[in-house]
């Protein structure tokens, strides 16, 4: 199977492989990366906030890493908290929300309408956007969703990051937090695919 060229614009970068889509805003104009998102942001289940998911990528990948997360924040919350992220401030932004929505049973069509906004909001504002999804066993089939979305509007998507862990108490301090162990492993797999997409050394 044959790549074919195409003229990109300056914002956009291809991502290594045939076939890869477009990344928005690649490379990162800045070093600075941003988790914006609900309690996983946050770092709910752990007392010590340097064992937080973002705490721990920052460690995983040498730099320090800024949070704004919301316990209890669904989509439509994080549209407005976008508009604490000022223009040029972040090179990545990391969205983890959809989780309470789907505690919530917000309709998926509504929840990818807010997760839309918040993509082109903070790519106006000039951030490279991570997006990490969460599932649950009933939920499978918005995985399949984010990912055509992600695809769709050029972010680098972290596909199930609670995946082993939602199902495994000894990763979990209660139903739907992970513990140190757990957060730990989150981090790992959004390392990973920062890494692989050139975001970060």
């Amino acid at each position: 199977m044959n790549c074919r060229l195409a003229i990109l614009p300056l914002s956009l970068a291809l991502l290594p492989g045939c076939g890869s889509p477009p990344l928005v805003n690649t490379p990162p104009a800045a070093n600075t990366i941003c988790c914006l998102g609900d309690s996983l942001v946050a770092g709910i289940g752990v007392d010590d906030q340097a064992d937080s998911f973002p705490a721990v990528l920052g460690e995983l990948i040498g730099r320090e890493i800024s949070a704004l997360g919301t316990s209890g924040a669904s989509t439509a919350d994080g549209v407005d908290l976008c508009e604490q992220i000022a223009t040029g401030a972040c090179g990545v932004v990391i969205v983890t929300l959809g989780g309470n929505d789907i505690m919530q049973q917000v309709p998926y069509d509504e929840t990818e309408k807010n997760l839309e906004t918040i993509f082109m909001n903070l790519q106006g504002r000039g951030a490279v956007v991570v997006f990490t999804g969460v599932l649950s066993p009933l939920s499978l089939s918005r995985g399949r969703k984010y990912k055509a979305l992600c695809k769709r509007m050029g972010v680098l998507f972290v596909p199930d990051i609670m995946a082993g862990i939602i199902t495994n108490p000894r990763l979990r301090t209660d139903e739907v937090h992970p513990n140190a162990e757990g957060y730990r492993l989150i981090a790992e797999r959004v390392a990973t695919k920062l890494k692989t997409a050139g975001l970060v050394d």
